[in-house]
């Protein structure tokens, strides 16, 4: 597989609300796990696809949005806040069941740029927030740490067929191998060094859920260890 192709996953849509100065606008949140895309008030945002958000830029002329956001000499957004429902598996003991991750991501005109905050709505009982500054990685961790005992997500983060947990990242995203998932979960990481890891599936660069999802411990990516598969 070409990894410097385009993805050839599907973006998702998300409904979702932006507030600013300028008040409060229906928006769209889209995202195809590498970059995402933000509209509302008839203008369009995005990133470049990358992972990370850095800025989302104006597609078209910034001077359109004069009056409709406040954006820099560049046409990148610089104040708002978007909030966005991501329809998520939550796996509670043997069971699955469907969860929403509330996703709210602050827009500053500072060094900080931009912060996320998570929250997780299972059952209708809220955990959270988990506030990570500039990553969602980071956020998603901490968010973790706040689930009752017994609760996982299905997500990037957490799979044992990706050779990147929370806080490893490689440059141009996370390594998935779920087309060699036997030569995956026999790999290894020795300090930092990759030991035996099959090409590559994809690169993922930001949240996405996979049903071939096998749950791993993202405190364990920290130490460069791994969990025995589920068996």
């Amino acid at each position: 597989m070409d990894l410097d192709a385009p993805s050839n996953r599907q973006a998702v849509r998300y409904g979702a609300r932006f507030v600013d100065r300028f008040g409060e606008s229906e928006s769209f949140f889209e995202s195809d796990g590498r970059g995402m895309v933000l509209s509302f008030r008839d203008l369009t945002f995005s990133t470049d696809g990358h992972s990370n958000i850095e800025w989302l830029t104006l597609q078209g002329d910034p001077t359109a949005a004069e009056g409709k956001a406040v954006v820099g000499s560049e046409g990148e957004l610089r104040e708002g806040t978007i909030e966005v429902g991501l329809a998520v598996d939550a796996v509670v003991g043997a069971d699955i069941r469907p969860a929403v991750l509330r996703m709210t991501i602050i827009f500053t005109d500072d060094e900080a740029q931009y912060a996320f905050s998570l929250v997780l709505d299972l059952d209708g009982e809220l955990h959270g927030p988990a506030v990570g500054g500039e990553e969602f990685e980071a956020a998603l961790d901490r968010l973790r740490a706040l689930l009752p005992d017994g609760v996982r997500l299905r997500m990037c983060g957490t799979c044992l067929l990706s050779n990147n947990g929370i806080y490893r990242n490689d440059p141009s995203g996370r390594s998935c191998y779920r087309s060699s998932p036997a030569q995956a979960l026999t790999a290894r990481w020795t300090g930092n060094t990759k030991t035996g890891w099959p090409p590559r599936t994809e690169e993922v660069a930001d949240f996405h859920v996979c049903s071939q999802w096998i749950p791993s411990e993202v405190r364990t990516w920290l130490r460069g260890t791994r969990l025995d598969p589920p068996s």
